[in-house]
């Protein structure tokens, strides 16, 4: 149901860099009201990633799932307009730490 969300009621909530990968994953969390009906009872809200390979922003995998007790589940592809898509990244602080970390799974969280 990507149709109708507002994205200005989502907030940014994390970033994954996937080294392996080379990618980085950015997750907002909005109102669970923008959810599939199929989700409503048992969803606390709703979360939305934005995932690009390296800097290029140009191609990006947008997902959204239902989240519950803190925990992303049933991830489905959504679209976004480009508008919609730039709002959210513009809620990204450009100023993540500059640090080659040698691990799998990486949060700026692990550097706060």
């Amino acid at each position: 149901m990507a149709d109708g969300i507002n994205v200005k009621e989502f907030k940014y909530e994390d970033t994954y860099f996937n080294l392996y990968h080379g990618s980085t994953t950015l997750y907002f969390t909005g109102p669970k009201k923008y959810l599939p009906e199929k989700y409503q009872d048992e969803a606390d809200l709703m979360t939305i990633s934005l995932e690009y390979l390296g800097d290029n922003r140009n191609e990006i995998t947008v997902m959204a799932s239902p989240t519950a007790n803190d925990s992303d589940y049933d991830w489905y592809d959504i679209e976004l307009s480009e508008t919609d898509t730039n709002y959210l990244l513009k809620m990204v602080s450009s100023d993540f730490p500059c640090v080659l970390v040698c691990k799998e799974n990486w949060s700026r969280n692990d550097y706060r």
